[in-house]
């Protein structure tokens, strides 16, 4: 029997690179989730959690997968947030089309006119409402109001969860319709705030 060390490893397979000094510590993924039904606000709330749990500082008790961190004793962190999409691609005014950015428009309306989103009729409240989408899938709207409640309620579709991309921490944080409240990380809002609204 012979005892190796990792001079040996070195002396054989050269110094590693990047060095452990250099090499890249801080990571960012986003998740992909697939399954054969419609995903519950149970199954919303699961998938959030275990994802908040594999990015935390918590340290390891044993018992089923370790958070980042812990596995790499400390050494790197990981994001489960992707980071925004350009802004002048996908954020606009709802209901409105943008024109490219390579066509003048002298006369254009201005977007701040509610008269110019006919298609994005407001609630009594102020609250917009927007298209209906299919049945999972997702829309964009200003919020235009502090209260979650009174956004879901305005609309005219079934309201899964409401998603909105903090620039303050380059995360997104998302409100869950139905779960409790420690699986919300979306708790305020700005009238002005730009939202993401997902169908049941």
């Amino acid at each position: 029997m012979r005892t190796v060390t990792i001079d040996d490893i070195i002396a054989l397979e050269g110094p590693r690179t990047p060095s452990s000094a250099t090499a890249q510590k801080t990571f960012r993924l986003g998740t992909l989730v697939f399954g054969d039904r419609a995903y519950t606000e149970a199954d919303y709330t699961f998938i959030t959690l275990a994802l908040k749990y594999f990015e935390s500082d918590k340290q390891y008790d044993g018992n089923g997968t370790p958070p980042w961190k812990a596995a790499t004793l400390g050494t790197s962190t990981v994001t489960a947030a992707l980071p925004a999409p350009p802004v002048s691609a996908t954020v606009v005014t709802p209901g409105a089309t943008p024109a490219p950015a390579t066509t003048p428009a002298p006369t254009a309306t201005p977007t701040t006119t509610p008269a110019t989103t006919p298609t994005t009729p407001s609630s009594a409240a102020g609250t917009p409402k927007v298209a209906v989408p299919p049945p999972g899938g997702r829309t964009f709207v200003q919020a235009g109001t502090t209260d979650i409640a009174a956004l879901i309620a305005a609309q005219l579709f079934e309201v899964l969860t409401v998603w909105k991309f903090d620039f303050g921490t380059q995360r997104y944080v998302v409100f869950i319709v139905g779960a409790p409240s420690f699986a919300n990380s979306l708790s305020t809002l700005l009238p002005t705030d730009i939202v993401e609204l997902v169908s049941k």
